[in-house]
């Protein structure tokens, strides 16, 4: 999820996978796409073609709930990466945001906290920044959390990183 202007997380929630190969990726993709023959025509946004699947909750019925706030199958290649979202604005606003260059990888701040506490590799890396997130934690937690967070919000934002990080070993996750 990135930063919400409001409650509703629908379009400000994203799948973003790196694959080995994005080009062939997006060819397997778009075959998908012709096969299902549910998919809407492609659009162009700043030179990203923006496709969809048309098929409905795919990746949280692939990958797992954890990913059923992106319900939907738009998608694009944004460089070395897939992306998918909710709907096709939901995708024009990453991709500005991308192209505009308000990424975390041009953060001052992100690449200090990244220096300091992150190793070069992992298995999966998620990162919040606490400071900028009360709208997503109060959606997550139960009533009593939530009203306790924001009771001490003013020292919760003074929290400007956190992140859990998990490397495969030996058939485990460390």
């Amino acid at each position: 999820i990135t930063q919400p202007s409001d409650s509703d997380f629908e379009n400000s929630s994203f799948v973003v996978l790196k694959p080995a190969d994005v080009r062939q990726m997006l060819a397997t993709l778009d075959s998908m796409q012709s096969m299902t023959g549910r998919g809407q025509p492609d659009t162009v946004f700043m030179n990203h073609a923006i496709h969809s699947l048309g098929i409905d909750y795919l990746l949280p019925n692939l990958l797992g709930d954890v990913f059923e706030p992106v319900n939907k199958s738009y998608y694009a290649g944004v460089y070395d990466y897939i992306v998918f979202a909710n709907s096709p604005k939901a995708l024009e606003s990453f991709i500005s945001h991308v192209e505009g260059g308000y990424i975390l990888a041009k953060d001052a701040a992100y690449k200090d906290f990244i220096n300091d506490h992150v190793e070069s590799e992992s298995g999966v890396y998620l990162y919040n920044n606490p400071a900028l997130s009360p709208l997503i934690y109060r959606e997550y937690l139960n009533t009593p959390s939530a009203e306790t967070l924001k009771k001490h919000q003013g020292i919760f934002r003074k929290f400007k990183g956190l992140s859990m990080q998990l490397s495969f070993m030996k058939g485990m996750f460390y």
